[in-house]
């Protein structure tokens, strides 16, 4: 997969004059453009001298017109953070026309070679026994949130080949008309110099979702080559994409359906998805499911700035990751500087809403050996406001390493751990990623002392309570700092630590805003309140944990942690 940007430049046109952009897919290996059999992948209206602004900044995830000249336009795509963008294999065609018809449509090809690789992983993809002409084969990172490494597209035999770097992966093949059972879609590790072949078998559809992707605010306006998502609660995944009017047919068996457009897609024309739209679920077990209408959210606020290394030179595709939340309806985009730091983070102002903002460590695994600063927590915008935000790296000096571990000692994999230090004044974030199968984790980071943290919200869809920070001062260079973790549902206690002749501190672990009464014994069988403390969930970081006991002096005493309702949880002795 190609990852950077692509520049078009337009000429001989009129003074604000608009054309239509479009690039299909040769889906069929033909080497032609056959657009009733090619898969149509986007479509922008680019006007000559315009760009989408807000708030007087420039959003430069839509598409528009950069040159100043009037008759001409250049226009920059991102394709940093590509869901299905130019793949490995045939050719992708880009078509220029004119929506008033002045100039007959420009047909220019354009491919993507791969990278030379020693190793790769090929085979053929099959429905029903019979080869599929034509699927889309990805290889994922189940280590990084399942995240895209590389694609391409299988030929008319249904053979592909994916040269990739060294690594584990899971292979998924996927094209409309067909299902992916993603529950049988192997896990390879793929060693230096291999070639390692698999046969990924494709579901014949039986049933179709269709409907059309509007804009909430005017459901006459619509968006069109959209990357369609359909998920089923089986596990099960289908694709498809919308038409020029956006709508859209997805071919699927009978199950219960969410649909999600790509976010990636969305953003090109300024436009957000929100959770409870993608929640919406879609029974296809009596029939075929007609007339749905899927609504997305106009962008009206925006993050914008540069990110840059310690020497001022462009972080070139640093990937972002923001979550939020506009009057209770969740947000979650992802969004990529371009090749000159330049970034803008497009989201949703107004009445009651919070915003985070920070570099997803999974998404940017070049970034391993460098702490960044600039991340936002909590904040909010009005409707038309453009806040400046600038991210600047600093290379790493030292390294803390360990293992996430639940209390019988299993190892936790695919958690991510996060850390952050004051250099400075300034805050700056880095990232063990995700832990590996052993449970282990190693971040390098710089400066002195660093808070660790076990990211809350992986803990919790893994099963386990949220796990307090820790603490390390560096020296000692690269120390060892282990974690553990208990099951969801029942609070655990740790850290216990002396504070004074009189006061003595523990750590609670727990769900985020969930209340716990802390009481204490002196013999294990009459107990008596201490607190309540409620823990909180501030960005990805997990707070209030923190219990202490000013009157325990003499004596044994000993603490645990009781959830209405009372239900006894884990003591800890002192």
């Amino acid at each position: 997969m190609y990852r950077g940007m692509v520049t078009i430049q337009i000429g001989g046109l009129t003074n604000g004059e608009t054309v239509i952009l479009e690039r299909y897919l040769d889906s069929n290996w033909s080497g032609a453009l056959e657009t009733p059999y090619d898969l149509r992948t986007l479509r922008l209206r680019i006007t000559d001298g315009q760009v989408a602004t807000i708030g007087g900044a420039t959003n430069l995830n839509v598409p528009g017109d950069l040159n100043p000249i009037g008759g001409a336009i250049t226009a920059r795509l991102n394709c940093y953070s590509p869901l299905l963008d130019p793949l490995l294999g045939p050719a992708q065609w880009w078509v220029l026309s004119s929506p008033s018809g002045r100039f007959l449509p420009v047909v220019l090809p354009d491919s993507v070679s791969a990278e030379p690789f020693s190793q790769r992983l090929d085979g053929y993809v099959r429905c029903s026994g019979t080869n599929v002409p034509g699927a889309v084969v990805v290889a994922l990172n189940p280590l990084a949130d399942m995240t895209f490494t590389a694609a391409c597209l299988a030929t008319w035999t249904g053979y592909f080949a994916l040269p990739l770097p060294p690594g584990t992966y899971v292979l998924v093949a996927a094209k409309p008309g067909f299902v992916t059972d993603m529950a049988y879609m192997p896990t390879v590790t793929l060693p230096p110099g291999v070639i390692l072949t698999n046969t990924l078998d494709l579901l014949p559809a039986t049933r179709t979702l269709s409907g059309k992707l509007v804009d909430a605010a005017d459901t006459n306006a619509t968006l069109p080559a959209i990357s369609m998502m359909a998920n089923s609660l089986t596990d099960r995944f289908a694709p498809a994409w919308t038409d020029t009017n956006g709508n859209f047919t997805v071919a699927v068996t009978a199950d219960a359906w969410q649909l999600e457009p790509a976010a990636e897609d969305i953003a090109r024309h300024g436009f957000l998805f929100g959770d409870s739209e993608a929640q919406r679920v879609f029974l296809t077990t009596t029939g075929n499911v007609s007339g749905i209408v899927l609504k997305a959210r106009r962008a009206n606020a925006l993050i914008y700035g540069r990110a840059s290394n310690q020497t001022n030179g462009p972080l070139a595709g640093l990937r972002f990751h923001i979550n939020g939340m506009v009057q209770g309806e969740e947000f979650d985009p992802d969004y990529a500087a371009d090749d000159n730091g330049d970034f803008a983070v497009a989201i949703i102002g107004g009445s009651d809403n919070w915003w985070n903002f920070m570099a997803d460590p999974v998404l940017n695994p070049g970034m391993s050996n460098q702490v960044l600063s600039g991340f936002l927590f909590n904040v909010s915008l009005l409707s038309g406001e453009a806040r400046r935000q600038d991210v600047r790296a600093l290379f790493a000096t030292n390294r803390i390493a360990g293992t996430v571990r639940d209390v019988s000692g299993a190892a936790v994999p695919a958690v991510g751990v996060i850390g952050w230090a004051s250099l400075g004044g300034t805050t700056y974030y880095g990232s063990g990623f995700m832990t590996d199968f052993n449970g282990n984790y190693a971040m390098n980071v710089a400066g002195s002392p660093w808070m660790l943290q076990i990211y809350c919200g992986d803990l919790l869809r893994a099963g386990y309570n949220c796990a307090p920070a820790k603490t390390v001062v560096l020296p000692p260079t690269n120390p060892v700092v282990n974690f553990t973790v208990f099951p969801l549902g029942r609070p655990g206690l740790s850290d216990a630590r002396r504070l004074s002749p009189s006061d003595f501190a523990f750590e609670l672990h727990g769900e985020p805003f969930t209340w716990y009464e802390i009481q204490y014994s002196t013999d294990l069988t009459n107990w008596n309140f201490l607190t309540t403390i409620q823990p909180q969930w501030d960005g990805p970081v997990y707070v209030n944990t923190t219990v202490t006991d000013p009157s325990a002096q003499t004596g044994r005493r000993f603490y645990r942690a009781v959830l209405s309702p009372m239900l006894p949880m884990r003591t800890l002795g002192r």
